[in-house]
């Protein structure tokens, strides 16, 4: 369920939603748990409420015990969030842990003893709600929940700090570093600056804690730190006495842009400040209104302390009646949460305004209850300090061992080095004799191995220009049959022509023919031509066998991106085999007009030229060549295959693959030939580019 939650802080959260809608039943109120405490985090109450409505009406339809636990749970959760009364919180807690008595699974019980726990510290309640966070603790580490045992663990300072137990909260500090060790994390040393700054205002000491306060937050960047700090930090510059510093920071804050939630704070805090310059008018003007924000919030703690600033501020204007009416308030409330420090402010107060109105009786009464809860609340202080002494002698101890352990690792360090480094040097020198000696004896050797290496490589060089040599006469041999086949294919078409008396098309077979032929020789003796060159060539031959075939077929050059023709060279009469096979195997015997399209695409250094018809395919071609008497088979598609095999001997990568064609029924529709070579930048030394 935490996972959820982590994961609706990076997701749309409607998106979510519309995923719990196809769940049913428990798997769904599950669901809508993790979106509920999204939407809770994110201020979205009226979208939590909704949410856990949905929650409560699944569970108690599908009678989905532990789903009904967590409905309550939701409540309590987002009653104690909202700050709404503590009453609500509680009675939903109650109910959340009636049910979690019901199951089997009590998964989800810490985080109702934990919401138990805040609204007893809602209440000043401090020491219920220490027993219902080690309840937390307790249920979470039977769970093996390191997160809640962190939780709960945490959430034990504030009712320790605030009911005046200063020593058993640098108690809690030492435990909570040693949790933290003990689950392989890391003590924040932020937030043990902040503790420690916290503490040490509560003890009076207010320089420490001013220092410590320093290490907190950064005043380059405090506008934009949380209210606490933006408050607390001129706090403790008037504390210190230094009033003008205070105001500086205090002038920072845009009261104007504060919530409502941040406005009671910086009310509060404003006030005391003025309250400390004896501006006792003014500091009225900012107390009252912070008054009903925290009874709204149900912020019991904020309240005292401002009952006791509005009682001190009506004391040093002389409005005896109202500040004795705001002081028995603040005492009657002070009582009822055991707050022992607001008590001894009340009864201090009380003593006071009856000494004021010159009733002795009276201010010795309180007088007396005043010294005693003082005395009370200074033993707690004495305690708190030793103890804070204590903590800090215990860092610095440690901080200087671990400089002495630092300065013994450096010296031990730097004794290892220094031994480490004569040997090496010793051996070094060794070894540099033992060399010199060895290569005087391997002067010689090294000699006669050069020589013979040099011999060596000779040889090879000889071997390798041998076998260059014979592969180029294999191609050019390969070339020389290429162009006697070609030829006599060529006069065999122009011989039909004339058998048939058609003397206006022998003449144009014969114009563009001998065109070919010319082009042919020239090309026959050069071991890659233009593809410039070797397209115009191709479209020649096309050209005849069209002519031939009375325009059987049409064909189209096509190019699948943009390149220089005239920069590119290739092996001659590479693509026209393949051209030929097409015609001669596929479209020839195509009873409709047949279809050739050669298209040409470059990507880096390698040229695909694919060969596709729509010819009978190479099925029905096999078929009717094996009922022909005469056993036609492709001279050119031979000679060719062999010419692609002596190209990758020759470290110039060249490929052919052939993939059958099919229509929609499974018939055969043609074929297509894809044809691939690493072209060459020059005509002289064709390279591989793949190596």
């Amino acid at each position: 369920m935490f996972a959820l939650a982590c994961i609706c802080q990076a997701r749309n959260l409607d998106s979510l939603y519309s995923v719990s809608r196809t769940l049913r039943d428990s798997a769904r109120v599950d669901y809508l748990f993790g979106i509920n405490i999204c939407y809770e985090f994110s201020d979205n109450t009226d979208s939590a409420r909704h949410y856990i409505r949905q929650m409560q009406e699944i569970s108690e339809q599908c009678g989905y015990t532990r789903g009904i636990a967590l409905t309550w749970l939701c409540w309590a959760s987002l009653y104690n969030f909202t700050e709404r009364p503590v009453e609500e919180s509680e009675a939903s807690t109650w109910k959340a842990l009636y049910w979690f008595g019901k199951v089997t699974n009590k998964k989800g019980i810490e985080v109702a003893f934990f919401q138990l726990g805040i609204a007893k510290a809602r209440r000043n309640q401090w020491k219920e709600a220490l027993q219902y966070y080690d309840k937390a603790f307790g249920w979470a580490r039977l769970y093996k929940d390191t997160a809640w045992m962190e939780n709960a663990l945490g959430a034990r300072y504030e009712p320790l700090r605030d009911a005046g137990e200063y020593a058993r909260c640098f108690e809690w500090l030492r435990s909570f570093k040693y949790f933290q060790k003990q689950n392989n994390r890391e003590f924040s040393p932020w937030l043990e600056n902040y503790l420690l700054a916290e503490l040490n205002r509560c003890l009076g000491n207010y320089e420490k804690a001013l220092q410590y306060y320093r290490k907190v937050v950064n005043p380059a960047t405090l506008s934009h730190e949380n209210i606490w700090f933006r408050v607390c930090f001129p706090e403790l510059f008037f504390l210190n006495g230094q009033s003008d510093s205070a105001r500086h920071y205090y002038n920072l804050i845009d009261s104007s842009a504060l919530t409502t939630h941040d406005r009671r704070f910086y009310l509060t805090s404003m006030g005391e400040f003025l309250l400390s310059r004896h501006e006792d008018h003014k500091a009225l003007d900012y107390l009252l209104p912070a008054l009903p924000l925290a009874k709204q919030a149900h912020d019991i703690t904020v309240e005292l302390r401002l009952l006791t600033d509005i009682a001190n501020a009506y004391l040093n204007t002389d409005s005896l009646p109202e500040a004795l009416f705001i002081t028995r308030k603040a005492l009657s409330l002070a009582g009822n949460t055991h707050a022992r420090q607001r008590i001894r402010d009340a009864y201090q107060l009380l003593y006071s305004i009856y000494d004021r109105k010159k009733q002795p009786d009276s201010a010795y009464h309180y007088y007396r209850q005043y010294v005693v809860q003082k005395e009370s609340v200074a033993d707690d202080v004495l305690k708190g300090k030793l103890a804070a002494y204590d903590y800090e002698r215990q860092i610095e101890m440690l901080r200087q061992t671990n400089t002495i352990q630092q300065s013994a690792l450096d010296r031990a360090s730097l004794m290892r080095n220094a031994l480490l480094g004569g040997l090496a040097l010793v051996l070094m020198l060794g070894m540099i004799s033992v060399r010199i000696a060895e290569l005087k004896r391997r002067n010689e050797k090294m000699r006669l191995s050069h020589e013979l290496e040099i011999q060596s490589i000779e040889a090879k060089k000889s071997q390798a220009e041998l076998q260059q040599q014979a592969t180029e006469l294999k191609m050019q041999a390969l070339r020389s049959q290429m162009n006697p086949h070609f030829i006599f294919n060529c006069l065999n078409s122009i011989n039909r022509f004339i058998l048939k008396n058609e003397s206006d098309d022998a003449s144009g077979y014969l114009t563009k023919f001998s065109r070919l032929i010319r082009m042919v020789l020239n090309h026959s003796q050069r071991s890659a031509i233009l593809l410039e060159d070797e397209l115009e060539t191709l479209k020649l031959y096309l050209d005849l066998e069209k002519l031939r075939f009375r325009n059987a077929f049409d064909y189209s050059i096509c190019f699948h991106n943009r390149f220089n023709t005239a920069a590119i060279y290739l092996p001659p009469l590479l693509i026209q085999p393949f051209a030929e096979n097409a015609i001669w195997h596929g479209l020839m015997h195509k009873e409709e007009k047949g279809h050739l399209e050669i298209a040409i695409r470059l990507v880096g250094h390698i040229l695909t030229c694919t060969i596709t018809d729509d010819g009978i395919g190479r099925a029905m071609a096999r078929k009717l060549n094996s009922k022909s008497t005469e056993k036609q088979k492709s001279m050119g598609m031979h000679i060719t295959t062999g010419r692609i095999e002596l190209l990758n001997r020759n470290m110039q990568q060249a490929s052919v693959d052939v993939d059958d064609l099919y229509d929609m029924h499974g018939n055969p529709s043609g074929t297509k030939v894809t044809l691939t070579v690493a072209y060459a930048e020059n005509d002289f030394h064709p390279v591989n580019r793949m190596s």
